[in-house]
C-alpha cells in the first residue's frame, strides 16, 4: 500500500492543470507589479509575496494525494457500518462502497467540483485521504473538509470498537440536526449582527472594488467580497427554502 493516493493518467494531468491555471492567475494579478521591475535590488514586496503562495500551494498539491494510516483493526461489517454512517452525518454521494474500499464526494458550492473522501482497509491498518476532485477545475481548498471528514470518521472507528450501534445513532443523530435547522429562528439578536457584519463589509468592499487599483489590495478586497458575497448567498437562500417550507 503506497504513501500516496494513486492518480490515473487522465486525473493526473487535470490534477496539475489545475494547478498551472492558479499560477496563471496569480501571475496576472501580479504581473502590474512584475513590470516595475528594473532590477533585482528593486524586488517589490508583491513578488515575495507571489512566490510564498506559489510554494504553499505547490506543497498542498503534493501533501494533499497522502494517506493517514490509522492502525485500528475492523471486520467488514464494522467498516460497512462506519462507511454507511458517514455517509449519513455527511450527506454526501456515496461513489463506491466496498468491503475494503469507501469512497464519496462531498458536492457544496464552494466545492464546486466536490471533495473526494477515500477510505481504505488493509489488514489491521486503515487508510484515509481527502482532496479535492482530480480536475483542472476543482477548488485547491479543502482543508477545513479534509480535517472535518477525518476527524468524523475516526470518531465512528473509536464508537463500533466501543460496541455501539453507530447506524442508528447516525440516523438519529440526521433527524435532529433536521429537526433543529428547520425550528431554528432566523432573526435572532446574533444572526441579526451577523447579518449587519456581512452585508456591510460586502458593501463596503463592493465600493472599494472600484476605487483600488493596487495589486495586494486588490486581493485583499476580492477576499473579503468572495467570503462575504459567500455568507449572503447562502443566507438568501435559507431563508428562502425556510419560508417556502412554512407555506
Amino acid at each position: 500500500m503506497g504513501k500516496y493516493k494513486k492518480l490515473n493518467i487522465s486525473e493526473t494531468i487535470s490534477f496539475w492543470i489545475n494547478y498551472v491555471l492558479i499560477m496563471f492567475i496569480l501571475t496576472f494579478i501580479f504581473l502590474p507589479d512584475f513590470s516595475k521591475i528594473k532590477n533585482l535590488e528593486e524586488v517589490p514586496n508583491s513578488l515575495i509575496i507571489y512566490i510564498l503562495i506559489a510554494i504553499i500551494f505547490l506543497i498542498h498539491k503534493i501533501k494533499v494525494r497522502r494517506y493517514s494510516v490509522v492502525n485500528k483493526t475492523l471486520t467488514n461489517n464494522q467498516f460497512k457500518a462506519v462507511s454507511e454512517s458517514h455517509n449519513l452525518i455527511s450527506n454526501e454521494e456515496m461513489k463506491l462502497s466496498e468491503p475494503n474500499l469507501y469512497i464519496s464526494i462531498n458536492n457544496t458550492l464552494w466545492q464546486w467540483e466536490g471533495i473526494q473522501f477515500t477510505v481504505k482497509k488493509v489488514n489491521d491498518k486503515i487508510y484515509i485521504n481527502t482532496m479535492p476532485t482530480p480536475s483542472f477545475r476543482s477548488n485547491p481548498f479543502s482543508y477545513i473538509f479534509a480535517k472535518n471528514n477525518k476527524t468524523l470518521y475516526l470518531s465512528l472507528i473509536d464508537d463500533i470498537l466501543q460496541g455501539k450501534d453507530i447506524v442508528k445513532h447516525a440516523n438519529q443523530k440526521v433527524k435532529r440536526e433536521e429537526l433543529k435547522f428547520w425550528n431554528q429562528g432566523e432573526w435572532g439578536l446574533l444572526s441579526i449582527l451577523k447579518r449587519i457584519f456581512m452585508y456591510s463589509v460586502f458593501i463596503i468592499s463592493l465600493y472599494f472594488s472600484f476605487y483600488i487599483f493596487e495589486n495586494t489590495k486588490v486581493i485583499i478586497v476580492l477576499i473579503l467580497l468572495i467570503i462575504s458575497g459567500y455568507f449572503i448567498f447562502w443566507d438568501i437562500f435559507i431563508l428562502l427554502i425556510k419560508r417556502n417550507f412554512k407555506h
